[in-house]
């Protein structure tokens, strides 16, 4: 009713996912391409799909990309990835009755664009950035080769004029995202078609992990660097230059993107010498208005979250900024400098309150049970 507290609203809500039915004899199995650099850089989605499963009940592995030999009727496959693709594997799975997921992790707009039917294919940066332009040509029949705005692929999107041949439902019974942007596109596009051609879209972010390094608390001796974790390709070059130009951030920004296992991620949490001060901005974020429709948060901030951290983020799609309010900061790039000064200049302890709260907060929200939940998963487990 109007009148329910949020706690009862919430018992409420339990009462009915422990009232759902759910077969514990099925088994959920994941895979991705055997890429060395995937193993840790899909960890966090593998974890957090293996603890909310675990959560109800079901039995979880992580295999290399085959036909699981002990597989049974019923039973799901989550695909992890949107460079590297098997769909004949998994065409092959769905065939043998397996429920067949494609967990997506790339932006929608180089998903979309990425048009081939190759079994396994790999979108490299020249090749993106070749689908990033539209040819025109001058008055004497010349290519002009001109970057497209953001305007062209948010109508495309809007419109639904293309969509991925990899949402394929021949193959994949459902999509899964780490952005709500991404789920709330493809599922518009799914509502304004026949639903036959586009399988559902959920929204299943990363969350918190109870065995992930924490970074130690605020440090008088450490220094005030902001770290952006990630690749500066990718479109994102042009974002760092304009950063650079801050007269607070430009001796403070350092880029990290040498940590490709456990055990250089946890000496990176526990022995460099920087707080714990993040920043995060998407690929081709040069692209303005692709923030409003479809750009979601970096999925990079659930790992920064469990580790303890500040972020601070550049604008994101308003139902992504929804999902997080009150976890981190979304600022225009121009506004990251005030953030974080108003940040630095918190006493010590103060600063670790707040890393503190929004922890706790993100614990809950982002527990890998809540997201599964909200995501309503639960009940589409006792019905399919």
């Amino acid at each position: 009713s109007p009148t329910s507290s949020p706690t009862s609203m919430e018992s409420v809500a339990s009462d009915r996912i422990e009232s759902i039915v759910i077969d514990k004899n099925r088994k959920v199995y994941t895979m991705h391409y055997p890429r060395t650099v995937l193993f840790f850089m899909y960890r966090m989605t593998v974890m957090t799909l293996h603890d909310g499963f675990r959560a109800f009940g079901l039995k979880t592995a992580h295999i290399m990309p085959r036909v699981p030999r002990d597989a049974k009727k019923g039973d799901i496959v989550i695909w992890i990835g949107s460079v590297y693709f098997n769909h004949k594997l998994l065409k092959e799975l769905k065939r043998l009755g397996l429920v067949t997921i494609l967990y997506q992790t790339e932006p929608l707009p180089m998903i979309m664009m990425n048009m081939t039917n190759q079994n396994i294919l790999w979108g490299n940066d020249k090749k993106y950035d070749r689908r990033l332009k539209t040819e025109k040509h001058d008055n004497n029949g010349n290519e002009d080769d001109t970057v497209v705005s953001g305007e062209t692929l948010v109508l495309t999107l809007k419109n639904c004029k293309s969509y991925s041949r990899n949402w394929d439902p021949s193959i994949y019974d459902e999509i899964w995202d780490y952005g709500k942007s991404h789920t709330d596109a493809i599922n518009a596009c799914r509502s304004k078609q026949n639903s036959s051609i586009i399988p559902r879209a959920r929204y299943v972010p990363s969350g918190y992990l109870e065995k992930w390094p924490h970074s130690p608390d605020f440090q008088q001796d450490r220094s005030d660097h902001v770290v952006f974790l990630g690749s500066l390709k990718h479109g994102r070059q042009k974002c760092w230059n304009a950063l650079l130009k801050s007269p607070v951030l430009k001796d403070r920004l350092k880029p990290v993107y040498d940590l490709w296992n456990e055990a250089a991620f946890q000496n990176f949490t526990e022995h460099y010498p920087y707080n714990k001060m993040f920043i995060s901005f998407h690929k081709y974020c040069e692209f303005p208005r692709l923030k409003e429709s479809v750009a979601a948060l970096e999925p990079r901030a659930a790992i920064i979250m469990s580790t303890k951290g500040l972020l601070i983020s550049d604008r994101c799609y308003a139902g992504d900024e929804a999902e997080w309010e009150g976890l981190l900061d979304f600022v225009e790039l121009g506004e990251m400098e005030k953030v974080y000064l108003r940040m630095m200049n918190l006493s010590l302890s103060d600063r670790q309150r707040l890393v503190e709260e929004r922890f706790e907060k993100f614990k809950i929200k982002f527990s890998p049970k809540a997201i599964l939940e909200r995501a309503r998963i639960p009940s589409w487990l006792a019905k399919s």
